[in-house]
């Protein structure tokens, strides 16, 4: 069984994509069988970072039943894409189980050591279905007051929407390890107060 992991951010530009495909191309060159879902159901920065043009993608499998096995590309390291659809109100409100019957179908065809979720940032209705789906998800942000506190408010509304599963936190775009180490220490002393939940730092 894979381990499926969502990637998260706010609305501001934290490098969450270019961080996800990263760790996939790490675990893919250490040996792993890895997949990136492109669940940014906006304009994604993933096709433009990779420089491919997806012949069909997400939108194909949730509104024409395409099957996934037919829309993945693999990019130049080895790491597996399934491309995500631009524009399609309908993927941020498919209900978690749904979401969970789709990928597992596809995992019955290929297996994987890691699937991870590369989701759109800023609003939690965009991303909840992905985060319900996957038992642990990593929370990107910048060590800026804004992003800080974006995070928190993420985490409230994902908590409260019935969210369980473990949260790790990635401090990007700092100066210094000294300065992220900082802000993760702030961000978790607030969780803690208000949320009531454990947080991880993972780097």
């Amino acid at each position: 069984m894979a381990r499926t992991i969502t990637v998260v951010s706010g609305p501001e530009s934290v490098g969450k994509t270019t961080l996800c495909l990263n760790l996939a191309r790490h675990l893919a060159g250490k040996g792993a069988k890895v997949c990136v879902v492109d669940a940014d159901t906006g304009p994604s920065a993933l096709p433009a970072l990779l420089g491919i043009t997806p012949g069909f993608d997400l939108r194909d499998t949730v509104l024409d039943g395409r099957n996934l096995q037919d829309i993945i590309v693999e990019d130049p390291a080895g790491v597996l894409i399934l491309p995500g659809g631009c524009g399609v109100e309908e993927m941020p409100v498919l209900e978690a189980s749904r979401m969970n019957r789709m990928i597992e179908s596809f995992f019955d065809i290929v297996r994987y050591d890691y699937v991870l979720i590369d989701t759109r940032g800023g609003s939690l209705k965009h991303v909840f279905s992905f985060c319900q789906a996957s038992p642990e998800i990593i929370v990107v942000m910048a060590p800026k007051p804004a992003s800080l506190t974006a995070a928190v408010g993420f985490l409230k509304d994902l908590v409260e929407g019935g969210f369980e599963g473990e949260v790790r936190i990635v401090v990007n775009r700092s100066r210094s390890l000294g300065l992220a180490k900082v802000a993760f220490k702030k961000f978790k002393t607030s969780v803690e107060k208000y949320l009531r939940i454990s947080v991880t730092p993972l780097g």
